[in-house]
């Protein structure tokens, strides 16, 4: 477990021979509907990333969503330093009120990044909502949002 833990400290955090190789975004879209979210990315390779993404949730359907959700991704990116048209898988746990839930989803989207670092992004998830542990459901729930983020990459 300590070499798996060393091996994604230096992934995330050695320097890299890339032009950007760190991007940090907020979630602006989200904050209309009552979800704060804050991401991390690290490239890995030319065209490809490692994300994190924290997430609150307040207003949502109670019984599903409103809490914690933290969900890790592997991006894929069509330009080097975080540019252009991207995939990226991901997954995570989210924390509720009345139970846990596994998200799992892909999401895909472009992004703009200025010769200062700023950027803007487009993009959609889809996928799907494990629901375990419920006080209320036990089924799969469909989900599709849609999202604009801005951030620094440096």
């Amino acid at each position: 477990m300590n070499k798996i833990a060393t091996l994604l400290f230096l992934l995330l955090f050695t320097v890299s021979a890339s032009e950007r190789s760190h991007y940090t975004f907020l979630n602006c879209a989200s904050i209309i509907y009552g979800e704060l979210a804050i991401g991390y990315q690290r490239i890995i390779m030319p065209k490809q990333s490692l994300g994190i993404l924290a997430c609150y949730r307040s207003l949502w359907d109670e019984r599903f969503t409103r809490g914690l959700s933290v969900l890790g991704s592997y991006n894929f990116y069509s330009k080097e330093s975080f540019r252009g048209l991207w995939l990226s898988p991901s997954t995570g746990i989210e924390l509720t009120r009345y139970g846990n839930n596994v998200p799992v989803l892909t999401g895909v989207g472009y992004h703009w990044i200025t010769r200062s670092g700023f950027s803007l992004g487009f993009n959609f998830a889809f996928g799907v909502y494990i629901v375990y542990e419920s006080k209320l459901v036990d089924k799969l729930m469909i989900t599709l949002p849609g999202i604009i983020d801005v951030g620094y990459a440096f």
